[in-house]
């Protein structure tokens, strides 16, 4: 038996927990912790592609709402923290981020504006595909 211990920055959370609600999973940061661990394990080698590897994610997004509304916003990371990201993981932070958008409190304001981005989703040739695709969509 053996085992790693591995560090995750701000962004690498972030990221990974973005990847995680992007799949319909709602975590809380801490949670995310796992993902970005396995990312970096795997391309230390330390895990295998081929390997199955189950992560716990114990913490509901609910727990830390207002992490999630922060990185929608963009202000979640600062400027130093996307520094150390690669500009891979930059192109997933623009890919996942999903800003709000601001309605009036209106039963036909808020349908209409549902129906516009159905309209848009259902009008995009092709979805974009995971920049490294893996058997939960989740890319590694």
């Amino acid at each position: 038996m053996g085992g790693w211990c591995e560090q995750a920055s701000e962004q690498e959370i972030a990221l990974a927990k973005a990847e995680i609600g992007a799949e319909g999973v709602g975590c809380e940061p801490a949670s995310a912790v796992t993902l970005a661990g396995l990312k970096k394990l795997v391309a230390q080698g330390r895990v295998n592609r081929e390997e199955r590897v189950v992560l716990v994610l114990t913490g509901h997004t609910l727990k830390d709402s207002q992490y999630t509304i922060d990185y929608h916003r963009g202000e979640l990371l600062t400027a130093a923290e996307l520094a150390g990201a690669t500009e891979d993981e930059r192109a997933r932070h623009q890919l996942l981020r999903k800003p709000p958008i601001v309605l009036e409190a209106d039963e036909t304001v808020v349908l209409k504006a549902l129906e516009e981005q159905m309209a848009r989703v259902n009008a995009a040739s092709t979805p974009a595909a995971p920049l490294v695709p893996t058997a939960t969509g989740i890319p590694v």
